[in-house]
């Protein structure tokens, strides 16, 4: 049996609650058991039975004391490699209960290689099911003017000044309407991302793709930074990636991105059709069988604990 651990307190509840939700559907499909456990906030009673146990990295102090009774073997993951040294760390060296540690990708997994944790890093693709394919929808935003642009709703200062630099930039910026998003809300993510011809995301290192990966299947063009989720596949035959860079060089490469849309449709639809194959290619049927052999693994290590 494994556990999967949903707090609270953590943060993009519903991006791990689809992902988690994606591996036990798939994890009963192969014949193997698995089951999502969600806690308000504070110490959570673990239920006995469990095999192993996977949660956010970030989440540890909350369970320390629980699994530690239990003697229950854990995998924490590593949802953003870059804060990831930002806490404590050591444990995962000295407990004999972490099995393994899991990685959003080849290149998050490459840096945590780089610090001796002494556990081993397993990559896991951080997916699931998408609501809808691009399709029809996908192809017809392709041909159509811009004029909606979805931006996740905490993206704050930094969004503001991006806006004003686009508008004192040329007047054909001014009539964008901005339409604010948020994946916590999935009825409410459906209904304003079908509005919207481009996501601007400033989501900065984030470990999960989903929200990404489900505008790219449904035809949005993203612009933006990658985020760690999507490092290994984002190229500039799917969408405007910045690697790094000021709310300046964001605002210059996005303003510069909306002229060639607006004056190169041949080049748009490339990039919507490219945003839809990677969302094939990252989708949670591609690559089940990876994730599948990975669980199998560590079920096999936990066994030896």
């Amino acid at each position: 049996m494994i556990d999967f651990i949903l707090l609270e307190e953590e943060r993009d509840r519903e991006e791990k609650r689809r992902f988690y939700q994606s591996q036990i559907d798939g994890l009963r499909d192969v014949g193997l058991t698995a089951r999502l456990l969600e806690f308000p906030e504070g110490a959570p009673v673990l239920p006995e039975g469990g095999g192993f146990a996977v949660f956010d990295v970030e989440c540890r102090r909350h369970l320390r004391s629980r699994l530690d009774l239990m003697r229950l073997p854990h995998v924490p993951v590593i949802w953003n490699p870059y804060t990831f040294f930002e806490i404590g760390h050591m444990w995962i060296r000295h407990s004999d209960l972490v099995i393994a540690a899991l990685a959003p990708g080849p290149s998050s997994a490459q840096l945590l290689r780089q610090y001796e944790l002494s556990k081993p890093i397993e990559i896991i693709n951080i997916t699931a099911e998408y609501s809808a394919l691009g399709g029809s929808a996908g192809q017809s935003r392709a041909t159509s003017g811009i004029r909606r642009i979805g931006y996740f709703s905490e993206s704050g200062i930094g969004l503001d000044f991006i806006r004003g630099v686009l508008t004192r930039r040329g007047h054909e910026h001014a009539d964008l309407e901005w339409i604010p998003v948020s994946f916590e809300s999935p009825s409410d993510w459906h209904r304003d991302l079908a509005r919207c011809d481009i996501l601007l995301s400033l989501r900065g290192l984030s470990g999960s793709a989903i929200p990404l990966l489900e505008a790219m299947a449904s035809g949005v063009i993203v612009m933006g930074t990658h985020g760690g989720g999507l490092r290994d596949i984002a190229g500039p035959e799917n969408g405007l990636w910045i690697e790094s860079g000021t709310l300046e060089t964001i605002a210059a490469e996005m303003a510069g991105g909306l002229k060639r849309m607006s004056a190169e449709p041949a080049w748009r639809r490339h990039l919507v059709e490219g945003a839809i194959e990677v969302s094939r290619q990252a989708g949670a049927e591609a690559v089940a069988a990876g994730n599948m052999e990975v669980w199998r693994r560590l079920a096999q290590r936990a066994s030896l604990v």
